[in-house]
């Protein structure tokens, strides 16, 4: 197990998470699997968001959807979703959030393509097992 390169990690860093990792073995815990476990999580957490679902979904249907379609959708994502929804995880985007952002695309006229974006995704996530099951919302679109 190594914990970082000098000068990145001081010799004091070191020799403290040395310490950690011989206290964690002395309760029975793997040191190595603990730190693998956070990092799978933490994955795990990324892979939820709604900009890697959005991006995932797209690069499995851009095969199949025309060129000039599939650059509109993705540029109404980039636009209008990402912004608001990228670091969020799908399964906490709530049907209030999603309402509010639409209306200010409504406003631009940009509402059709931006709800079945949304829907698509969260279809998507779904079929990723991302998601139990659709949010209301989307079952009502």
């Amino acid at each position: 197990m190594t914990f970082g390169q000098y000068p990145q990690v001081s010799l004091k860093e070191a020799r403290d998470t040395l310490f950690e990792a011989r206290r964690s073995l002395e309760r029975g815990i793997n040191p190595v699997q603990e730190k693998k476990t956070a990092e799978d999580a933490e994955k795990s957490v990324a892979h939820n968001l709604f900009e890697f679902v959005a991006r995932e979904w797209f690069e499995n249907k851009k095969t199949i959807i025309k060129d000039n379609y599939s650059s509109r959708i993705m540029g109404r994502l980039e636009r209008d979703l990402f912004p608001f929804l990228s670091n969020r995880p799908i399964g906490e985007i709530t049907p209030p959030e999603l309402l509010e952002i639409l209306r200010n695309m409504e406003a631009r006229g940009a509402v059709d393509t931006a709800i079945g974006a949304s829907s698509i995704v969260a279809r998507f996530s779904v079929t990723l097992s991302l998601l139990v099951e659709l949010p209301t919302i989307y079952r009502l679109i």
